[in-house]
């Protein structure tokens, strides 16, 4: 029975074949070609940005709550001179900090056990990966030596917002 299938059954002529390869070939290279929709656009400049109607309400977002307690670290020597995020040259020895949560110029207290320290935030960091294992401030070398001494490397710590940066 398999083989009077076989015999009736007619197998394409070359120039179908031909058509099939091609057609194949075609659907290859068009799947191949699309673009990756996860890639992320360079900002190309102004963009377009509906306007929201007055008569629909919008749930405003809220902003991302900023931390007041987590761990703190230091940078010291190797940075010396090398400019901060806000332009300025960094100085080991003056009481400032980084931080991805407050704005340049913010005073903030942070506390460990019983000493604290007020210092002003001057440039952005730790590093991403880093934040998210609870570092929240890199300080300089002499904010940190006012409440630890900087063999411990990393000491837990609570901030305190004093002044808005301007």
């Amino acid at each position: 029975m398999d083989a009077t299938l076989r015999a009736t059954a007619k197998r394409p002529s070359k120039s179908q074949r031909v058509g099939i390869a091609m057609l194949s070939a075609l659907a290859c290279f068009l799947v191949g070609c699309q673009s990756n929709p996860r890639r992320i656009t360079p900002y190309t400049g102004k963009q377009y940005f509906p306007e929201r109607h007055p008569s629909v309400l919008y749930q405003e977002r809220t902003p991302r709550q900023v931390p007041t307690s987590g761990v703190a670290s230091f940078y010291g020597e190797e940075l010396r001179g090398k400019p901060m995020a806000n332009g300025e040259p960094f100085n080991p020895d003056r009481l400032t900090a980084a931080s991805w949560f407050y704005p340049f110029g913010t005073r903030i207290r942070v506390v460990h056990q019983n000493q604290s320290v007020v210092v002003i935030i001057t440039d952005r960091g730790p590093a991403k990966r880093l934040v998210r294992q609870g570092r929240i401030i890199d300080l300089s070398r002499a904010a940190f030596q006012t409440l630890a001494h900087p063999h411990l490397g990393l000491i837990p710590v609570r901030l305190y917002r004093i002044s808005d940066g301007n």
